[in-house]
């Protein structure tokens, strides 16, 4: 990739050197490519930005932006290759929380979660033991009829162990189920953080429900997943 991160116009219709000015002038590199500065995962490389200090002050407000843009851009991704990404940084807690940030040397001024305030912001809290993240794993297992809300944890939601007594293609459906419970509390978390807005918890549940839908039907090839089902008696699917 030879696209100028700073100077081309590949992001905005302003360069990021215009856009994000305090940070830019922290970058010891300024001619860095796009490939230089953006991770194979369409992430900003905090590990390889090439900078002349720690951010402080407006330049962190500067980082957070721009993290939430090439985020929500993720250089022509595949979906598939974004959920990936996303469950390997979730096992392997390297995701861009704030206690994480923190860690890299981002000078920020709190470490609490921005969606409950309640707690530091470590991967667990934000995917798992959030208030709007349990509420919102409550609804799925209520809806999925299972009672096991309560002893979640990073290895059972983005492990491959199998449920019980479901079927072998039963517990991929249930996994995927949890795989997009994760992710999209994670992109509620986003939208908090770089819109200032998130969704209600049944409105989180129908978008897990229409998503994991959408994910299990055009992959499960052995069975039909009638939509009316899925909505209300999805444990059908499962068990043999």
């Amino acid at each position: 990739m030879s696209t100028s991160f700073w100077k081309d116009l590949w992001l905005l219709d302003e360069t990021l050197s215009c856009r994000f000015s305090k940070l830019y002038r922290l970058e010891t590199e300024p001619n860095a490519s796009v490939g230089d500065r953006v991770g194979w995962n369409g992430t900003f490389c905090l590990g390889e930005w090439c900078r002349s200090r720690v951010p402080r002050g407006r330049a962190v407000k500067e980082f957070e932006d721009l993290c939430g843009l090439i985020n929500s851009v993720r250089l022509n991704l595949k979906k598939d290759d974004t959920w990936q990404v996303f469950i390997w940084r979730a096992k392997k807690r390297r995701l861009a929380v704030l206690t994480e940030l923190d860690k890299r040397g981002i000078d920020l001024n709190l470490t609490r979660c921005p969606v409950c305030d309640d707690d530091v912001e470590t991967v667990d809290h934000s995917l798992l033991f959030c208030k709007q993240a349990s509420d919102t794993w409550s609804k799925v297992f209520d809806w999925w009829d299972i009672d096991e809300a309560e002893s979640l944890s990073i290895g059972e939601i983005f492990g491959e162990s199998a449920s019980g007594s479901m079927s072998k293609i039963g517990a991929k459906i249930w996994q995927a189920v949890k795989w997009t419970c994760g992710y999209l509390i994670w992109q509620n978390r986003n939208q908090k953080v770089f819109a200032k807005k998130c969704w209600s918890t049944p409105v989180a549940l129908n978008e897990i429900q229409v998503t994991s839908y959408e994910w299990v039907s055009k992959r499960c090839k052995s069975k039909h997943i009638d939509w009316h089902n899925w909505l209300h008696s999805p444990q059908s699917f499962v068990y043999e």
